[in-house]
């Protein structure tokens, strides 16, 4: 959910809500409780690492040099540009 609050009129917000009921021992619904937990600092963390994913693929994406990521402990490659199959002339799967 997503809104401004009186406190900080124009700034957006965001918030996980859950419902669950409130029950008796009889198990008849008496009421409904929310639970409520302000977000808002992980939707912009998690928008400033979408927007720095989408910025690395364009660079990957266009630059006609090798780039890679791996895992030096386990020798595992985690990423490899596209330019890789240029250079090299086969699919990466063969790596």
């Amino acid at each position: 959910m997503k809104g401004t609050n009186g406190g900080q009129p124009g700034v957006e917000r965001h918030w996980l809500v859950s419902y669950y009921p409130q029950k008796d021992g009889l198990d008849c619904v008496l009421g409904v409780n929310a639970m409520v937990q302000e977000i808002t600092e992980r939707k912009q963390a998690e928008k400033k690492l979408q927007e720095s994913e989408e910025r690395f693929q364009q660079l990957v994406r266009y630059v006609p040099h090798l780039l890679w990521i791996s895992e030096p402990i386990q020798q595992r490659l985690l990423y490899a540009s596209p330019a890789y199959e240029q250079i090299w002339g086969r699919p990466l799967v063969e790596c």
